[in-house]
């Protein structure tokens, strides 16, 4: 047990104690704990300031080459790392001290910020170094990542793990709605512009960097296993564990169909509903506000003792959600419903991580989750089929399609195997 842990454990009788159903009051009590409050405060300015620059990196990508081809591209150059060094990440992870690993990991993105920021401030910038720049942040997030999700464990009690996740993504989907916004107005200024917005996001991750070092860690256990021994033990135990396997399989069949409500939104504002870029907004917004919920939702649920039926519930209330925005005849309804469907998307993404940490032997728990890692980075592949499939049949029939399958495999899966209910 970690000293971090055994300091929440000698708290008073009643502190964290788990309750049926939701519960508001109990929302935040993972904050309660000195070691993840402080990394959560550190975390806020992080989020905000990469979600400021990744809007900065797409308008300045943009100008330099007016191309929505090399957009795309972009976000491929940032995704095929991830996927790629995931793996290694898991190891890395649980070989490492978790908290040194976060904190490198974090020390090399605010490098690589701060040489951002000095390339466009002395207007050096050129195209190769925003993709030099995605794929080095992609290789580093691989290990962050894993270091980071599984440092909860060592930090919080694990009754009290689920609702320090859901928090951690509350503070996420709220950089997600206010850092575009933020970046936006601070674009227009000219004491700040796309080079300030750069030293902000260094600033931000090297925040996080002195706030880590002064946390409790676990030493990691020594092992004489090789980096691809250990990967491939650690593929063995997530195939040979049936709660691990089967929570993955359906995990990401959801996420990855349901992903692409998020792609295809300028097709629903702009051509399905003709609300032009104001609605195009509002949608976006909608959704994201429903993430906000959707986390919130898990915090005050997190005392729950049947958490896998509530992922089996979230999957279905997805499913409904997407064929009803899909199949909405007016825009306002078409808005309520958006709301639904980031709601139970983000819960489902939260619940994911959670129970896959619950389940998940200790020492085992950086490879496992980045497995988790691995799944949500190939949640966006499922965008190029949607869209080929919205162009050939119409965007309506195709979402309403979408729903209709996560319904399905949820209802297949609650129905014929009883792993993923009975998870706790």
């Amino acid at each position: 047990m970690s000293i971090a842990v055994a300091e929440e454990h000698s708290e008073p009788p009643g502190r964290g104690l788990r309750v049926r159903g939701a519960d508001w009051r109990q929302s935040f009590r993972a904050l309660r704990n000195p070691h993840f409050r402080r990394l959560w405060l550190a975390m806020l300015p992080s989020n905000l300031a990469w979600r400021m620059a990744d809007v900065a990196i797409g308008y300045l990508l943009f100008q330099l080459t007016g191309s929505a081809t090399v957009l795309g591209l972009m976000g491929l150059a940032l995704a095929l790392p991830v996927v790629g060094f995931s793996l290694l990440g898991g190891v890395a992870a649980d070989r490492i001290a978790r908290r040194n690993l976060l904190a490198m990991t974090q020390a090399g993105l605010a490098l690589l910020g701060g040489v951002l920021a000095l390339l466009v401030l002395t207007d050096a910038v050129q195209v190769w170094h925003l993709f030099a720049f995605a794929v080095l942040q992609g290789a580093l997030f691989a290990f962050n990542v894993p270091a980071r999700q599984s440092f909860l464990t060592e930090l919080v009690h694990d009754d009290d793990l689920l609702n320090a996740i859901a928090i951690r993504s509350a503070g996420m989907n709220a950089s997600r709605v206010a850092g575009p916004a933020l970046a936006g107005f601070l674009l227009g200024m000219p004491i700040v512009g796309i080079g300030g917005i750069f030293l902000l996001m260094a600033a931000g991750y090297a925040v996080v960097v002195f706030s880590v070092i002064g946390l409790p860690y676990s030493p990691p256990a020594s092992t004489k296993a090789s980096a691809l021994q250990q990967v491939t033990a650690g593929l063995h135990y997530v195939w040979s564990t049936p709660s691990l396997r089967t929570l993955i399989a359906i995990a990401t069949l959801i996420l990855c169909l349901a992903a692409s409500h998020q792609r295809l939104l300028p097709v629903f504002a702009l051509r399905v509903f003709e609300s032009g870029p104001a609605g195009l907004g509002l949608l976006a917004a909608a959704n994201g506000a429903g993430a906000l919920v959707g986390t919130g939702i898990v915090a005050a649920m997190s005392g729950s003792r049947t958490p896998g039926r509530l992922f089996l519930a979230l999957g279905g209330l997805l499913g409904v959600g997407l064929a009803g925005f899909a199949l909405a005849p007016t825009f306002l309804l078409a808005t309520t419903l958006i709301v639904l469907v980031g709601t139970a998307y983000s819960a489902l993404q939260t619940l994911y991580s959670a129970l896959l940490l619950r389940q998940a032997d200790r020492a085992m728990s950086g490879r496992v989750m980045s497995i988790w890692l691995l799944t949500m980075g190939l949640t966006p592949l499922s965008s190029l089929p949607a869209g080929m499939l919205a162009d050939l049949v119409g965007a309506r029939l195709m979402m309403a399609g979408t729903g209709l399958l996560v319904a399905l495999f949820v209802l297949t899966f609650g129905l014929l195997s009883p792993t993923v209910r009975r998870l706790t």
